[in-house]
Protein backbone atom coordinates (compact mmCIF):
# COMPACT_ATOMS: atom_id res chain seq x y z
CA UNK A 1 0.00 0.00 0.00
CA UNK A 2 0.91 3.28 -1.00
CA UNK A 3 2.06 5.59 2.05
CA UNK A 4 1.13 9.21 2.61
CA UNK A 5 2.86 11.96 3.61
CA UNK A 6 1.92 13.95 6.23
CA UNK A 7 3.65 16.96 6.64
CA UNK A 8 3.24 19.72 9.53
CA UNK A 9 5.10 23.03 9.95
CA UNK A 10 6.78 23.44 13.14
CA UNK A 11 9.71 24.27 15.35
CA UNK A 12 11.93 20.82 15.79
CA UNK A 13 13.60 21.56 19.00
CA UNK A 14 9.94 22.43 21.12
CA UNK A 15 7.93 20.00 19.09
CA UNK A 16 10.59 17.14 19.91
CA UNK A 17 10.70 17.91 23.24
CA UNK A 18 7.44 17.78 23.89
CA UNK A 19 7.59 14.46 22.43
CA UNK A 20 9.85 13.47 25.05
CA UNK A 21 7.88 14.93 27.82
CA UNK A 22 4.93 12.35 26.69
CA UNK A 23 7.34 9.70 26.23
CA UNK A 24 9.30 10.39 29.59
CA UNK A 25 5.70 10.98 31.43
CA UNK A 26 4.55 7.34 30.29
CA UNK A 27 7.30 6.09 31.76
CA UNK A 28 7.78 7.99 34.97
CA UNK A 29 4.23 7.08 35.89
CA UNK A 30 4.00 3.38 35.25
CA UNK A 31 4.27 1.05 38.12
CA UNK A 32 5.44 -2.31 36.35
CA UNK A 33 7.42 -2.46 32.45
CA UNK A 34 6.05 0.40 30.79
CA UNK A 35 4.50 0.17 27.38
CA UNK A 36 4.22 2.98 24.90
CA UNK A 37 1.90 2.92 21.76
CA UNK A 38 2.65 5.93 19.74
CA UNK A 39 0.62 6.36 16.41
CA UNK A 40 -0.98 8.60 13.74
CA UNK A 41 -4.49 9.23 12.81
CA UNK A 42 -5.21 12.23 10.22
CA UNK A 43 -8.00 14.11 10.04
CA UNK A 44 -9.41 16.97 7.19
CA UNK A 45 -6.98 19.18 8.29
CA UNK A 46 -4.65 17.89 11.00
CA UNK A 47 -3.18 14.52 11.92
CA UNK A 48 -3.44 13.47 15.95
CA UNK A 49 -0.43 11.77 17.29
CA UNK A 50 -1.49 9.46 19.82
CA UNK A 51 0.93 8.89 23.36
CA UNK A 52 -0.72 6.00 24.68
CA UNK A 53 0.59 4.13 27.89
CA UNK A 54 -0.41 1.80 30.19
CA UNK A 55 0.30 3.70 33.23
CA UNK A 56 -1.10 4.47 36.50
CA UNK A 57 -3.55 6.83 35.37
CA UNK A 58 -5.20 10.21 36.16
CA UNK A 59 -8.29 10.58 38.31
CA UNK A 60 -11.18 11.96 36.01
CA UNK A 61 -11.50 15.19 37.88
CA UNK A 62 -8.02 16.12 37.63
CA UNK A 63 -7.41 15.84 33.94
CA UNK A 64 -8.05 19.17 33.34
CA UNK A 65 -5.55 20.61 35.83
CA UNK A 66 -2.60 18.39 34.26
CA UNK A 67 -1.77 21.11 31.76
CA UNK A 68 -1.47 23.90 34.40
CA UNK A 69 2.01 25.24 35.47
CA UNK A 70 3.08 23.57 38.42
CA UNK A 71 0.28 20.98 38.82
CA UNK A 72 1.45 17.98 39.78
CA UNK A 73 -0.77 14.86 40.76
CA UNK A 74 0.09 13.26 44.48
CA UNK A 75 -0.29 9.84 44.98
CA UNK A 76 -0.33 7.97 48.37
CA UNK A 77 3.57 8.77 48.31
CA UNK A 78 3.31 12.37 47.91
CA UNK A 79 5.34 13.41 45.04
CA UNK A 80 7.46 9.94 44.52
CA UNK A 81 8.46 11.45 41.27
CA UNK A 82 10.64 13.91 40.53
CA UNK A 83 9.90 17.42 38.73
CA UNK A 84 8.62 20.81 39.09
CA UNK A 85 4.74 20.62 37.28
CA UNK A 86 5.75 22.39 34.41
CA UNK A 87 6.14 19.16 31.63
CA UNK A 88 2.64 19.00 30.41
CA UNK A 89 2.30 23.05 30.37
CA UNK A 90 4.80 23.32 28.27
CA UNK A 91 3.47 20.64 25.93
CA UNK A 92 0.27 22.84 25.87
CA UNK A 93 1.62 25.56 25.03
CA UNK A 94 4.02 24.15 22.47
CA UNK A 95 0.88 22.53 20.72
CA UNK A 96 -1.05 25.94 20.57
CA UNK A 97 1.76 27.97 19.37
CA UNK A 98 1.67 25.50 16.44
CA UNK A 99 -2.21 26.43 16.13
CA UNK A 100 -3.05 22.69 17.86
CA UNK A 101 -3.84 21.23 21.12
CA UNK A 102 -3.69 18.50 23.55
CA UNK A 103 -6.01 16.26 25.38
CA UNK A 104 -6.11 13.49 27.76
CA UNK A 105 -8.25 10.29 28.08
CA UNK A 106 -7.01 8.13 31.33
CA UNK A 107 -8.53 5.75 33.78
CA UNK A 108 -6.85 4.72 37.45
CA UNK A 109 -4.69 2.24 36.55
CA UNK A 110 -5.80 1.69 32.77
CA UNK A 111 -3.41 4.14 31.42
CA UNK A 112 -3.62 7.02 29.78
CA UNK A 113 -3.61 8.48 25.92
CA UNK A 114 -2.62 11.85 24.89
CA UNK A 115 -3.72 12.98 21.59
CA UNK A 116 -1.52 15.92 20.42
CA UNK A 117 -3.50 17.57 17.78
CA UNK A 118 -1.21 19.68 14.94
CA UNK A 119 -2.70 20.85 11.58
CA UNK A 120 -1.79 19.84 8.30
CA UNK A 121 0.55 21.89 6.08
CA UNK A 122 -1.64 22.83 3.05
CA UNK A 123 -0.14 21.09 -0.40
CA UNK A 124 -0.21 22.71 -3.41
Amino acid sequence: ADEEVLLVEADRFHLGNAFRNLIDNAIKYTSGKPQIDIYLKKGVSDVSILFEDSGIGIPLGKQKQVFQKFHRLSSGDQHQQKGFGLGLAYVKAIAEAHHGAIQVFSEINKGSRFNLQLPLKPTL
